[in-house]
């Protein structure tokens, strides 16, 4: 972020979230999570960020086991998915280009 953009917000007393939206670096069970609260609580307005917190957390309690184990079960096979490609990579000695490197595979069969 630029300086003064970093001036701006601190002048307007704006805090910054510890992670940017959509980054990959939130947990997936976030997405999911947030994806899910963010349509019920689309439209609501909140006197504080306490009450926004508070109704946050009371939606997140109520969402059904059977919707968090179907999220995991997704989950599971997407990482699967991932995992089997990445291994053909591997295995056929590709090269992929990464959005900031260049990554040239040489796996010797095991």
């Amino acid at each position: 972020m630029s300086n003064k953009a970093s001036q701006f917000l601190e002048g307007q007393k704006i805090q910054l979230a510890g992670h940017p939206p959509n980054s990959p670096d939130l947990a997936p069970s976030d997405f999911y999570l947030f994806l899910s609260v963010k349509n019920i609580l689309r439209s609501q307005r909140f006197s504080s960020r306490e009450v926004a917190v508070d109704v946050f957390k009371m939606h997140v309690l109520e969402i059904l086991q059977i919707e968090w184990k179907k999220f995991y079960e997704n989950l599971f096979q997407r990482y699967k998915s991932a995992l089997i490609i990445m291994a053909n990579i591997l295995k056929s000695n590709k090269t992929t280009l990464n959005d900031r490197c260049l990554f040239v595979f040489d796996i010797p069969d095991i």
